[in-house]
């Protein structure tokens, strides 16, 4: 279990879909150990 680590907060417009894929490609990377893409609430989702 790895004690350490670099984290990053990364404020971002993006499509659902988008959102989606870019946390799929993050997690097929041998060097990033989790993930977590959220909306903020008051963010309306443009279709």
């Amino acid at each position: 279990k790895k004690s350490e680590g670099i984290y990053a907060v990364v404020n971002f417009t993006a499509s659902p879909e988008t959102a989606a894929e870019l946390d799929r490609v993050l997690n097929l990377n041998e060097s990033v150990m989790r993930t977590k893409i959220i909306r903020p609430e008051d963010q309306k989702v443009n279709k």
